[in-house]
C-alpha cells in the first residue's frame, strides 16, 4: 500500500519516497574503446545507464571498481555522483568495470559488471628464418611472431633487400596464419638477399622489424666436389678455397662442396679439413664439372704421396712422372708395361688402408693393372679398374699393422691400343671418420 501505517513506515519518516528496497543496478554501458575489442588505449571512458531507486527514491551516488576479475563487488563508499567516469591507465590484459548505486536512504544496489575491456599496449616481436645459401630457384623463408600484451599477432609485413640496396616490401598485411613464403631468386646471382619482418597485433600495435637474415646467392657457374676419406666415406665440413669464386659451400653431410663463379671457365679448388693430411689443389676444374677429392689420412706413411716432388718412388721399365695428375701438377704414369714401387720403412698404422687414384688411357681387354702390398710374411693385392675417368680404389691393409711393406703398382699392356695407366694420391694410413650419425629425439607440436 502507498501509505501502510502511521507516518508511512516503521521508521516513522513521514516521507512517501522512503524505502528499504535497494536501487536497481546499471543495465547498460557505453564505452570508448568498446567492450570485447582489443585496443592499445590504456584508459577507458565509460557511461552507464539503467540504475534507478526503488519507487520514487532518488539515487545519491555510485561506487565503482576496475579489476581483472569479472565478479568483483565494489565497496559501500560513494566514489562519484556522476554516471560517467574515465579509468586510470590500465595495464595490459582484460579488465572489468563494476558499478553499484546508492539511493538517498543509504540503500546499496547489487553490482553491475561490464567487460571485458581488452588492453594491449605492448608491440609484438618477430623472428625470421631463411637458409644461409641458395644457388637457384626459390628461397624458402619463414617467420613467426609473439605478442606479450595478449591481443595476438594479426598480420605481418615482410621486406627484402638485394645486396646493400634499400629495403622494400615483399609481402604486406600477411594474415597471422601465413608464416612462410618462397622468394624467387630470378636473375640475381653472386649476391645476397636479406629478409626482415615485423608484426601488427590485434590491438593495432606495430612491432619493430626483426633482426635480418641473409641468404647468399650462388650462380649457374659452379664447380663441385665430392669430398671423401680414403675409404670413400663422405667428409663433412671440409673447407673450400676457390680464388675468383663469389660463393663457396663447404662440404655438407654427404661430402658435397661447391664453388660458384660469376662466369664460366676453369678454376682451381683447394680443399682441406682438420684431422686429415693435405691434398694438392684441384687444378683447372671447368664449371659444370664435379671432381672427387680424397683427403689422405693424417698418419699416412707413404712418402711423396702425390708425386709433386721427386724421390721415394722407384720407376721400372716404362714408368715415370707425368703432368696428367688428378690433383696438383704431377702424377705418375706407366706407359705400356711397367711398375712403380716404394719401400715403406715406417710401421704400417693399425687399421690402415692403401688408397690411390687411377685412370687408364687406351685400355683394352688384354690389359691388367694391380696394386700390391708385401711384407716379409704377407701379401695383399687388388686389381685396378681401367676406367677412362679418375677412379678411387682402396685395399684393406690391416694385416700389415706394425710392419714395413713394399707398395707396388704395376701394369701389363696385353692389348693393341697402347695402355697408359695414370696414378696419383697414393696413401697408406688409418681411415679418419668424415661424418658421425647423431640420433636426436623427435618433437611434435
Amino acid at each position: 500500500m502507498p501509505w501502510p501505517m502511521f507516518r508511512h513506515d516503521n521508521r516513522r519518516t513521514g516521507n512517501y519516497c522512503f524505502t528499504e528496497q535497494p536501487p536497481a543496478p546499471p543495465s547498460g554501458l557505453t564505452a570508448s574503446p568498446p567492450v570485447n575489442t582489443w585496443t592499445n588505449q590504456s584508459t577507458v571512458n565509460a557511461t552507464w545507464s539503467g540504475a534507478a531507486g526503488f519507487g520514487c527514491a532518488k539515487l545519491r551516488g555510485y561506487s565503482f571498481q576496475w579489476s581483472q576479475s569479472p565478479t568483483t563487488v565494489p565497496d559501500t563508499v560513494v566514489d562519484t555522483f556522476s554516471n560517467s567516469i574515465t579509468s586510470p591507465p590500465l595495464s595490459d590484459g582484460q579488465w572489468y568495470l563494476h558499478v553499484r548505486a546508492r539511493d538517498e536512504w543509504g540503500n546499496w544496489g547489487a553490482p553491475a559488471h561490464f567487460g571485458p575491456f581488452r588492453i594491449d599496449t605492448s608491440a609484438p616481436s618477430t623472428a625470421i628464418y631463411a637458409p644461409a645459401f641458395q644457388a637457384t630457384g626459390n628461397i624458402p623463408v619463414g617467420w613467426s611472431g609473439s605478442d606479450a600484451g595478449g591481443a595476438g599477432v594479426f598480420s605481418y609485413t615482410v621486406q627484402v633487400r638485394i645486396g646493400t640496396g634499400a629495403w622494400s616490401d615483399w609481402l604486406g598485411s600477411v594474415p597471422a596464419s601465413t608464416t612462410s613464403g618462397n622468394y624467387p631468386i630470378g636473375a640475381v646471382s653472386c649476391s645476397t638477399i636479406s629478409f626482415r619482418a615485423r608484426a601488427r597485433d590485434a590491438a593495432g600495435n606495430i612491432g619493430p622489424f626483426s633482426h635480418p637474415v641473409t641468404t647468399t646467392i650462388g650462380s649457374s657457374h659452379v664447380v663441385s666436389a665430392l669430398v671423401t676419406n680414403n675409404v670413400g666415406q663422405p667428409v663433412f665440413n671440409a673447407q673450400v678455397s676457390a680464388p675468383g669464386a663469389c660463393v663457396v659451400q663447404h662440404s655438407n653431410g654427404q661430402g658435397r662442396a661447391a664453388a660458384y663463379y660469376p662466369a664460366a671457365g676453369a678454376y682451381d679448388l683447394a680443399i682441406s679439413r682438420w684431422g686429415f693430411a693435405s691434398l694438392p689443389t684441384l687444378r683447372a676444374r671447368a664449371t659444370g664439372s664435379q671432381s672427387l677429392a680424397v683427403l689422405p689420412p693424417l698418419n699416412n706413411v707413404i712418402s711423396r704421396t702425390h708425386f709433386e716432388v721427386n724421390g721415394a718412388w722407384a720407376f721400372s721399365i716404362n714408368a715415370g712422372y707425368t703432368a696428367q695428375a688428378h690433383s696438383g701438377q704431377r702424377g705418375a704414369a706407366i706407359t705400356g708395361t711397367g711398375k712403380i714401387e716404394q719401400l715403406v720403412a715406417a710401421p704400417v698404422p693399425a687399421g690402415s688402408v692403401l688408397s690411390l687414384m687411377t685412370r687408364a688411357i687406351g685400355a683394352d681387354s688384354g690389359d691388367v693393372a694391380t696394386a700390391r702390398l708385401e711384407s716379409d710374411s704377407q701379401t695383399a693385392q687388388m686389381a685396378l679398374p681401367l676406367s677412362t675417368t679418375w677412379t678411387h680404389i682402396w685395399l684393406d691393409a690391416a694385416i700389415f699393422s706394425g710392419q714395413a711393406v713394399t707398395v707396388t703398382i704395376e701394369a701389363t699392356d696385353g692389348g693393341s691400343s697402347g695402355l697408359i695407366l695414370l696414378v696419383d694420391e697414393v696413401s697408406l694410413g688409418t681411415p679418419v671418420t668424415g661424418t658421425y650419425a647423431l640420433h636426436l629425439p623427435a618433437v611434435r607440436r
